[in-house]
């Protein structure tokens, strides 16, 4: 998890032309005040060691296979802690993620880190996908900052629950959640608005050369992401005074028996995966401003 995270430092602090725009589609729908700004690149997968070789014609393959990485900058039209609530319930996700079609644990390994399933529909010429994904959550507390930051943080990865073959035999076509990161925070000006961060890189299956990644992205780079963002403030404030409720009732405290860990909900459903902790679990990290 703290490789993720370092590497996701990396590309959010990288201010080059290698990150190109992408602009909405559908800006009035979507993107009406302009405040969702997205960049695409194209990038190695970076979980391999490049001090290694390898003899494998396929791993050298890969190793050598561009990817897109898209990096994301959202306000949210509401309070950061009915923002995290809402993101944390699981059954609000296809509310505002159309692209998922089913999740479901695999393997939870902490309380705050879980290995998980996930299932795409047909994306224009791409076959339904199934992804695996290791999920890991935490809380950044900075001295001024009154509000800590959520961090989800994703790699791709394997499990013996999930096989290449179904039942019937038929190979599972498999996508890749590569690496991704999640910020979420109280907006720096405004304490009823939230700030949302989001990287995602992702390989949508070796059977798909990346000629035909880069049209399928150029059709849905314009409007998914942004569909995504505006569906979540959509959500919000239709169910604005029942989350509002919810945490007057239950607030946000610290676990008694781990005074490093709160109970403050977390998680959210990306594109290539689902992960939620409604009753939260995740570390506070302090650190310096």
């Amino acid at each position: 998890a703290k490789d993720v995270e370092l590497w996701s430092r990396k590309m959010l602090n990288e201010n080059d032309d290698s990150w190109n725009e992408v602009e909405c589609a559908f800006k009035r729908k979507f993107n009406p005040r302009n405040e969702t700004k997205q960049w695409i690149k194209w990038m190695k997968d970076s979980r391999f060691d490049t001090s290694t070789t390898t003899n494998s014609a396929n791993e050298k393959r890969q190793r050598q296979q561009l990817y897109p990485c898209m990096k994301l900058r959202a306000t949210i039209h509401a309070p950061y802690d009915v923002v995290c609530r809402y993101l944390s319930e699981e059954h609000r996700y296809k509310e505002y993620n159309s692209l998922l079609i089913n999740h479901k644990d695999l393997q939870v390994l902490t309380p705050h880190s879980k290995i998980c399933w996930s299932q795409t529909k047909k994306i224009l010429f791409i076959q339904p996908r199934d992804f695996v994904t290791f999920c890991h959550h935490k809380w950044l507390r900075k001295q001024r900052q009154k509000k800590d930051t959520q961090l989800i943080v994703n790699q791709a990865c394997d499990h013996h629950a999930i096989m290449p073959f179904s039942n019937d035999g038929r190979k599972i076509l498999r996508a890749f959640a590569l690496r991704g990161a999640t910020y979420i925070s109280e907006h720096p000006s405004d304490s009823e608005k939230t700030s949302i961060i989001m990287l995602a890189h992702c390989n949508c299956g070796y059977d798909i050369p990346e000629w035909a990644v880069r049209a399928a992205l150029k059709v849905s780079a314009p409007i998914k992401p942004f569909e995504i963002i505006n569906r979540i403030n959509v959500g919000i404030q239709k169910s604005l005074k029942e989350l509002q409720q919810q945490q007057h009732n239950e607030g946000v405290s610290i676990d008694s028996n781990n005074d490093q860990r709160t109970l403050h909900p977390a998680g959210m459903a990306q594109m290539g995966y689902a992960c939620f902790w409604p009753k939260g679990g995740g570390k506070i990290i302090e650190e310096e401003d």
